[in-house]
């Protein structure tokens, strides 16, 4: 058996379908490789437990059923440890069975943006300086927004429905910072993103028109309270800085 053949029959044996003795026997010894199978398996749902912790424990007993069927049809695909749990996570988004406690699937979708945040690299921003409205908006590329049906923010209370609006983002110090948004402030994080040459002025009274929303003070003072907690926390860098004449 060559050096190639070896390793793939290894793969399949650790993490495809249980593999018969004759199977194994041709690698090695069955009895070695059974523990070795159970170590590799062992060893990848930890990675996936440490990444996604709240969610394993709202599905119970159909975690590692479902781990299972994820290593069953080929997976993980990464050369990435770090990776597996996103892996993952995508392979559940259509696969959660319908018996799942109805908070699962946001705490899945929660859980990997989290992980996702805190782990990948993302590409750096463009240079900015202190924020105007005269200039357009620098967001820092590492966020997400989520739109999920339960407190899945909130420890203790996932099981709680309630449509939350979450802006979560890496933040300077390298953590996942968060903001519970309501629709016209998501809005206008959208807008932001979306529109990396226009003005903050320009998106502000954009999203105020399209939403219906009279530029008054009272919306004045609210958007000074939004755009200071986003610069505090990170998510909002500033402006982007003008081209060098």
């Amino acid at each position: 058996m060559t050096l190639e053949a070896r390793l793939f029959g290894m793969q399949a044996a650790f993490l495809g379908p249980e593999p018969s003795d004759d199977a194994l026997a041709a690698l090695g010894d069955p009895g070695r490789l059974r523990v070795y199978r159970a170590l590799v398996r062992a060893g990848l749902f930890d990675a996936v437990r440490r990444a996604l912790p709240r969610t394993v424990e709202a599905l119970g007993a159909d975690a590692e059923t479902l781990f299972d069927a994820f290593l069953a049809e080929g997976h993980p695909k990464t050369r990435y440890y770090w990776r597996i749990p996103l892996e993952l996570a995508g392979f559940l988004e259509t696969r959660l069975p319908a018996g799942v406690p109805p908070h699962a699937r946001d705490l899945l979708r929660y859980e990997s943006n989290r992980w996702r945040l805190r782990n990948e690299a993302f590409d750096a921003p463009p240079e900015f300086t202190s924020l105007s409205f005269d200039r357009p908006p620098v967001l820092t590329p590492a966020r997400a927004l989520l739109r999920v049906g339960h407190r899945v923010d909130v420890p203790g209370e996932a099981q709680v429905a309630e449509a939350r609006i979450l802006s979560l983002h890496r933040d300077r110090h390298h953590r996942v910072a968060m903001l519970v948004l309501n629709e016209t402030s998501a809005a206008l994080l959208e807008a932001m993103g979306a529109s990396p040459d226009r003005t903050l002025s320009d998106i502000v009274q954009d999203v105020a028109r399209a939403r219906g929303v009279a530029i008054t003070p009272s919306f004045i003072e609210k958007l000074s309270t939004l755009l200071e907690s986003m610069l505090a926390k990170g998510l909002l860098l500033g402006s982007l800085r003008a081209p060098s004449r």
